[in-house]
């Protein structure tokens, strides 16, 4: 039975969080220290912690700056399959229902089955894709509509 570390809850990130953040974001060296700190600045960065310890980061964007998509989740390998990614998806959902959006996108490769399996747990559908990207490989995209906003 998979449990979900009791103390878990995701959170808005800080400018005092860039250091800890900088260890998830190894493989996307074109997001500089300038351009995080606007996208922690604009509320469009989550971070979950254990023990005082950023384990998992979320990055949001804004498609035509409005249509929320979900750039980047990541968690350390200890660390999945206990329900926070899970978790960090409902944060953002409810933040952005607040926000009156009503769907939330995301992709990933087209050769990553373990990805979107998440997504799709997550609620997410397929709702196209784009060959070519990634060096040929392809991007499948997918929507998750939230509750509608009161």
């Amino acid at each position: 039975m998979k449990m979900v570390i009791e103390l878990i809850t995701p959170r808005l990130a800080t400018i005092d969080d860039i250091g800890q953040i900088r260890r998830h974001e190894h493989e996307f060296s074109h997001v500089t220290d300038d351009l995080l700190k606007q996208v922690i600045q604009n509320n469009w960065v989550y971070v979950v912690e254990v023990e005082d310890e950023i384990v998992g980061y979320a990055r949001l964007e804004f498609i035509w700056l409005n249509v929320p998509y979900l750039a980047l989740i990541t968690l350390e390998e200890e660390h999945r399959g206990k329900g926070i990614g899970t978790a960090m998806i409902e944060r953002i959902s409810q933040d952005l229902v607040t926000q009156g959006k009503t769907s939330l996108y995301t992709s990933s490769e087209v050769m990553e089955p373990k990805p979107q399996m998440f997504h799709r747990k997550c609620g997410f559908r397929e709702c196209g894709i784009i060959a070519g990207m990634n060096d040929g490989i392809g991007e499948i995209f997918f929507v998750k509509k939230l509750a509608e906003s009161a």
